[in-house]
């Protein structure tokens, strides 16, 4: 530990959002992040998230020490950080942090250069445009080098090598033309050492670990699989969020366009598809609909153009282009036979299915495995080209606010047995769109929530829960015991001549705004118990599904 001495970070207040950089995910919500330890010189000022994972604030040694933690499982606090210090449990996630940023290095380090490996000449002296260069050893740079990036901001810039990197003393990183540090990222092999009195510039992810020297600048993060060892000094913006327009205490107050604030962050505005007609059926196919023994539909079924639904005794009866209302103790709302109703609701769910499919992503998808389990998303766009899954008893988290939107586009979807579609944050399943360009299918006893958007066949699984509809162009199939809840944001109703012929029919009305479940009774039996079993299962699915965690 060196006393007296400064390293100056700086992480800039509008940071930057080209395209083709490196996504940090979780990870980029911290300044510096270690795995096992991070020692501080004295002296040092961090302005910014401090994140350690999967040590603990034990092995954070700061000569003023740390105070906290504030509130149960909260952060820690230091009179050398401005920001907050996280370690693992509680309300912090630095063991996502963690992962996301093993993901970002593995996706750096794989990333294909942009002229062959070595030829771009050595970094001390080099000027460089903007693109991805590969060194096949370890890079470095002598005392008094100067590295010239120039570019326009939103250009990126990769450097990756593969062992060391090494900043000789008073190395110079120098930024023309508006190029901005968080879109300089450099990829180290191994590790990271710095020496005294450099100004420095970009997101260090650190394949071990990092060691800065004393009296320096760096304008960027350091994220390191194993410790750092900052020598002096560290001075960040507050504003650590890469499309934050304006910040306080470290949380987003404005985004940049395109962007809005979801709790304290900016996440992609993105526009729901508008169901229209359709999100008044909680089932809507086209071909067919087959239901299994004990189903649970919360509001109406639909079909179009095809007639074909299959239920368990007693059945039902209806010819096709007549009116809704059709009653079955397995459903709470109507069945829709093929007719204008069904017309408009299959039309407004192509529609939707069209504008889903055509939306541009704003995540990589080759960030993000096909394999969904053990994986947590934010609000956006996501795009794979291929078949997507989760494997038995593995838990997909989507984290965001009420209102948030996540769109995801695949070639297919399977959701394994016993699987779960977490939702936390304040999400609801009003806002996920679950869209494949063939089939969407659930496993036994699994977890689902969302709107299921099927460019062909759905097949869900006996005993599964579904926190959602599910719209097909072909046929849906249900297993025993399916129980399905209209998404609760759904707020389309049935038009007034709908309604009417509700009430000749003497069915129930659904709930709009607030799903309701049938339990299997007789008619009679159900009608006078309807309030208090819909309460009960509503209230089991939504603990089943961990809403508002």
């Amino acid at each position: 530990m060196v006393s007296g001495q400064s390293l100056v970070l700086i992480r800039p207040r509008n940071a930057g959002s080209g395209a083709g950089g490196i996504n940090l995910g979780r990870a980029g919500e911290y300044d510096v992040l270690a795995n096992s330890a991070i020692t501080v010189g004295a002296s040092s000022v961090i302005t910014g998230n401090v994140g350690i994972s999967p040590g603990t604030a034990a092995a954070i040694t700061i000569p003023n020490g740390l105070q906290g933690p504030v509130g149960t499982g909260g952060y820690y606090t230091s009179k050398q950080v401005v920001g907050k210090i996280w370690q693992p449990g509680g309300q912090s996630d630095t063991d996502g942090a963690m992962t996301d940023l093993v993901a970002a290095y593995n996706y750096g380090m794989a990333l294909t250069p942009s002229v062959p490996v070595d030829s771009q000449g050595p970094l001390g002296g080099g000027s460089f445009t903007p693109g991805t260069y590969a060194y096949s050893a370890g890079g470095s740079t002598a005392a008094g080098d100067v590295i010239t990036l120039t570019g326009k901001k939103g250009d990126v810039f990769i450097f990756k090598t593969a062992t060391t990197l090494i900043f000789g003393a008073s190395t110079t990183i120098k930024l023309v033309g508006g190029v901005l540090a968080t879109d300089v990222y450099w990829v180290v092999g191994t590790a990271l050492t710095t020496s005294a009195s450099s100004t420095l510039a970009g997101m260090f992810i650190c394949g071990t670990a990092a060691t800065t020297g004393a009296t320096s600048t760096f304008d960027g993060g350091i994220f390191a699989q194993t410790a750092i060892t900052i020598a002096a000094t560290n001075t960040f913006s507050t504003c650590t969020d890469p499309h934050a327009a304006t910040c306080n205490d470290n949380y987003s107050t404005s985004c940049v366009a395109a962007f809005k604030v979801s709790n304290g962050y900016c996440v992609p505005d993105v526009t729901a598809p508008n169901l229209g007609a359709a999100c008044q059926f909680t089932l809507l196919g086209s071909s067919a609909i087959t239901f299994g023994a004990t189903d649970s539909v919360s509001q109406n079924i639909g079909i179009y153009p095809g007639t074909a639904i299959t239920m368990p005794a007693p059945g039902i009866v209806y010819t096709a282009g007549t009116n809704c209302g059709t009653a079955h103790p397995y459903v709470a709302g109507v069945v829709c036979p093929p007719g204008s109703l069904t017309s408009q609701a299959h039309s407004d769910f192509l529609n939707a299915y069209d504008f889903a499919m055509n939306q541009q992503p704003t995540q990589s998808a080759d960030f993000y495995p096909a394999t969904l389990g053990g994986q947590t998303f934010q609000p956006g766009v996501y795009k794979w080209t291929t078949a997507v899954s989760t494997a038995a008893s593995m838990t997909v988290t989507l984290n965001g606010n009420k209102g948030d939107v996540f769109i995801m586009n695949c070639l297919t979807l399977d959701q394994a047995a016993s699987s779960t579609v977490l939702l936390t944050g304040g999400l609801d399943s009003s806002s996920v769109y679950w869209v494949s360009g063939s089939t969407i299918n659930v496993g036994a006893t699994a977890n689902f929530a969302g709107y299921a958007l099927c460019g062909s066949a759905s097949t869900i699984g006996a005993n599964t829960n579904i926190d959602g509809s599910i719209f097909a162009q072909s046929a849906i199939t249900l297993g025993a015991s399916v129980n399905m809840v209209n998404p609760s944001g759904c707020a389309s109703r049935l038009s007034t001549s709908a309604a009417a012929r509700m009430k000749r029919n003497k069915v129930l009305e659904p709930r709009w705004d607030r799903p309701v479940v049938r339990s299997i009774e007789s008619p009679k039996k159900h009608k006078k118990h309807h309030k208090a079993h819909a309460h009960a299962r509503l209230t089991s699915v939504k603990r089943s599904h961990g809403f508002g965690l």
